[in-house]
C-alpha cells in the first residue's frame, strides 16, 4: 500500500496568544496520518511564543514541528517563508487564531486524488468568535453572500473568482508546485490571496469541495480603519491590472467593471478620510476640494482607460 504524502500546515502567527494553542490542537486532531506543522511567529508582542514553545514541548512527540520565532516582516513574507521552510507536497493554509474541522485536510487530499490536473483546492468554512461560538454557519454563503454554486465548475469559478472574490479564511490547500509555476506571494501587494486566486484561475488550477474544512475566526475588534480600506482598494487594482493579460476579452471587461468599482469606491472612502484629516486639522474647505477635483478627475478619465486595456 501506498504511503500518503505528506502534507505541511502553515501557520502564520502574529499576537494570538489565547489562540494559537486551538489552532495547534486542531491540526493534531485532524486524522490525516502524515503531516507537519511549519509555523512562524512574526514578531508577536504578546505571549504567543511561549504559548507555542510550551505546546511544543507537551506534543512533539505526537507531531513534527518546525517553528521559527523572529522579527516581524508582516503576513506575505511570512508565507512566502513557510512555504520555503515547509518539506510536504502538499501546503494548507491555516492563520494560527483559527482552525481546522471535520478532517478538511484528508478531504481536501482525497479532491487531488480525483482531480490530479488541480493545483489548489478551497473548502468553506463556519464562521466563530473569540469564544468559538459560530456565528455563521457558512463562510461563503452567510458572510459574504457568494453562491457556492459557482464554484463547481471551470467556467463558474473563474467569472467568480473575477466579478465577486470573496474566499473566506483559512480554506486553501494547494500542491506545493503550484508555486513553481504561478510564483509565489506579491510581497508589494495587501491583498496577496486575491493576485493569487486570479493567477490559478486564469490557468484552471483551482477546484472546491462544499465541506467545511476550517473555522474562521472574526474578533470583537477586527474592524478596518477608513485608511486601510484606502490602501486595499490600490491593491485590488494593482492586481487587476498586473493579471489583466492572462484572461479573454469577456473576462477582462468584468476585471475592468471591478477595477471601476474599486476606484469610485476608493475614491470617496479616500474622500472621507481626508475630510476627517482636514476637519481635524481645521482646514476643511480646502482638503474637500482637493479631494473632490481627485475624484472627479479619475471618473473623467475612465473611459479611455477601459478602452485601451480591453484591446490588449
Amino acid at each position: 500500500m501506498n504511503k500518503s504524502p505528506l502534507i505541511s500546515i502553515i501557520v502564520a502567527s502574529y499576537n494570538h496568544e489565547s489562540f494559537v494553542e486551538r489552532c495547534l490542537n486542531s491540526i493534531l486532531e485532524e486524522d490525516y496520518p502524515e503531516k507537519e506543522i511549519v509555523i512562524i511567529n512574526d514578531g508577536s508582542k504578546d505571549n504567543t511564543d511561549k504559548k507555542i514553545r510550551a505546546w511544543i514541548e507537551q506534543n512533539n512527540h505526537k507531531i513534527f514541528v518546525n517553528y521559527l520565532s523572529r522579527e516581524n516582516r508582516g503576513l506575505t513574507a511570512t508565507l512566502n517563508q513557510l512555504i520555503d521552510m515547509a518539506k510536504g507536497e502538499y501546503l494548507a493554509l491555516l492563520a494560527s487564531d483559527d482552525k481546522l474541522i471535520n478532517n478538511g485536510i484528508r478531504k481536501r487530499y482525497e479532491y487531488f486524488i480525483r482531480n490530479q490536473s488541480k493545483m489548489a483546492v478551497i473548502g468553506d468554512c463556519n464562521v466563530i468568535d473569540n469564544y468559538d461560538s459560530v456565528i455563521y454557519d457558512s463562510g461563503f454563503y452567510d458572510l459574504f453572500n457568494s453562491a457556492k454554486k459557482n464554484y463547481v465548475d471551470d467556467k463558474k469559478i473563474r467569472k467568480e473568482i473575477i466579478s465577486n472574490f470573496s474566499v473566506p479564511g483559512p480554506v486553501l490547500m494547494v500542491k506545493k508546485e503550484i508555486y513553481g509555476l504561478i510564483g509565489k506571494y506579491d510581497e508589494n501587494l495587501s491583498l496577496e490571496d486575491f493576485d493569487f486566486y486570479l493567477k490559478a484561475v486564469s490557468k484552471n488550477l483551482l477546484g472546491f469541495i462544499d465541506e467545511k474544512v476550517s473555522s474562521y475566526r472574526r474578533h470583537e475588534n477586527s474592524t478596518v480603519a477608513t485608511e486601510k480600506f484606502v490602501e486595499i482598494q490600490k491593491s485590488v487594482r494593482k492586481i487587476i491590472l498586473k493579471n489583466l493579460h492572462l484572461f479573454n476579452l469577456t473576462e477582462k471587461a468584468f476585471l475592468l467593471r471591478e477595477y471601476l468599482f474599486s476606484l469610485v469606491y476608493g475614491s470617496y472612502l479616500g474622500l472621507k478620510y481626508a475630510l476627517i484629516k482636514e476637519k481635524e486639522s481645521g482646514n476643511f474647505f480646502l482638503g474637500f476640494l482637493l479631494k473632490f477635483l481627485y475624484f472627479i478627475k479619475n471618473i473623467i478619465k475612465m473611459p479611455l482607460f477601459l478602452l485601451l486595456n480591453l484591446k490588449k
